[in-house]
């Protein structure tokens, strides 16, 4: 899926307004596509920190894989382990997504991960934030 809007960096306004109008007609105009994307997500009980729902943690990984490759990205599963439980019982962790839609480096990074993973936050592994932007670093 290409979406046919180009926000680049401009100092008019008008031009701004003007690429603002344009994204915002068209998420109007897939407004539904959106919506059913949102609640086949969310009806996916996916939270890490529940033993449990592992197998859901994983169908909703590959979820958002199939939707990174549709968009032209490329996308990775990385191993991330095991998890002793209370009862003394290991569980694999959920694997960690590792994906990059676009390589130009000029512009931003964004980084995104789950506010909840508790391998990621528990061993710092990723960051402390759920949400990053930055200039690549090298």
């Amino acid at each position: 899926m290409q979406v046919g809007i180009h926000l680049s960096p401009v100092h008019d306004s008008g031009a701004l307004q003007q690429q603002r109008a344009a994204l915002f007609k068209y998420v109007d105009e897939h407004q539904d596509l959106y919506v059913q994307r949102l609640a086949e997500w969310i009806s996916v009980q996916s939270v890490s920190s529940w033993p449990e729902k592992r197998r859901e943690i994983k169908r909703m990984m590959e979820m958002a894989v199939k939707d990174i490759e549709k968009l032209g990205g490329t996308v990775e599963l990385v191993d991330n382990g095991t998890q002793k439980l209370p009862s003394g019982e290991e569980i694999p962790l959920p694997p960690i997504l590792l994906g990059c839609l676009g390589s130009d480096p000029a512009k931003k990074t964004v980084y995104l991960r789950s506010p909840g993973c508790p391998a990621c936050s528990a061993r710092g592994r990723l960051g402390h934030g759920a949400f990053h932007s930055g200039r690549k670093r090298r």
